[in-house]
């Protein structure tokens, strides 16, 4: 398939039906900007959308696929050009996307061995820059692959898991690191954050790159609910994943109105912080706990889970 002769071919058809990129966007329920990218080759349409185009500007799948008219007598060999075509781009992009994985598991295993290398197993030493490349080539690998792969319901299901754990790990090595940030236990509870982003620690210490961590877990977990979310058709599916969402604020919220005041005055000696943390948990858990109830009950719907 040629995106630039697709493309050329709905904006071609698009203006013999006298239609701006406005008034087509919103006949298929999309942006004109979307329908700019189509037209220029940027990208195709959402194969969900392929039927409705064809549909508004007159037009056959073949032709669609074609980027052109068909003649009655060329139907049969464009059909076969055309599937040739779909299955060339789909075997293209299957094999990018295994690269990718591979390519990322790789990243992972040498920056792993990397910081055992230089740091010990209870990451002792000092890193060096070599550590700092390799953690930073794991985000943009891991990055990459999630959003190369919107499509791929199995790998987002992959990819949501990982980061729930992630970030779990992360967050309950945070917490414990309040009261002994040397604790043996607190090392383990975070060995996968360790040995994944010790490039950070020459920067910062362990408790700030487990609260890095968790902001790019949750990032990273927000981002492959969108995807998943809209490829998932239960209704009991998406709640559930509305319920694990909500469960992680209500813990951070939790943790936020229970965490020692003394050791939050060891990072912020300010009462005024104190006191908003205190309200700001407090507001999270009330707001996750009914929007938990109304999920799980069904008795009210709030706006924003609606």
């Amino acid at each position: 398939m040629n995106q630039n002769k697709i493309g050329e071919f709905i904006a071609k058809c698009r203006k013999e039906h006298n239609m701006t990129q406005m008034q087509f966007a919103e006949k298929l329920g999309v942006t004109n900007k979307a329908v700019s990218k189509w037209e220029t080759g940027k990208c195709l349409p959402d194969a969900a959308l392929f039927d409705d185009i064809c549909m508004l500007l007159n037009i056959t799948l073949n032709e669609f696929f074609a980027g052109e008219r068909i003649a009655p007598e060329n139907i049969e060999k464009k059909s076969e050009e055309n599937l040739i075509g779909i299955a060339t781009e789909l075997q293209k992009k299957k094999h990018k996307i295994v690269l990718l994985k591979y390519f990322t598991a790789i990243i992972a295993l040498i920056a792993s061995a990397t910081s055992i290398s230089v740091g010990g197993i209870s990451f002792e030493g000092t890193p060096v820059f070599s550590n700092l490349l390799l953690t930073v080539l794991v985000i943009c690998t891991w990055g990459a692959l999630m959003y190369f792969t919107q499509k791929d319901r199995c790998t987002q299901r992959v990819a949501l898991i990982i980061n729930m754990i992630l970030g779990g790990l992360s967050l309950t090595a945070f917490v414990l690191s309040f009261w002994d940030v040397n604790s043996q236990f607190v090392l383990w509870i975070g060995f996968p954050c360790e040995i994944l982003f010790y490039g950070f620690k020459l920067f910062w210490d362990w408790i700030c790159i487990y609260a890095v961590v968790t902001v790019l877990a949750v990032v990273g977990i927000v981002y492959s609910k969108k995807i998943f979310l809209n490829k998932v058709k239960s209704k009991k599916e998406k709640t559930a994943m509305y319920i694990t969402l909500f469960a992680v604020v209500l813990i951070v919220g939790l943790l936020m109105v229970f965490l020692p005041s003394k050791t939050i005055k060891n990072l912020i000696n300010q009462n005024g912080v104190l006191i908003v943390l205190r309200l700001l948990g407090i507001i999270m858990c009330v707001a996750s706990s009914v929007t938990i109830y109304a999920l799980a009950t069904g008795k009210f719907v709030l706006p924003l889970i609606k």
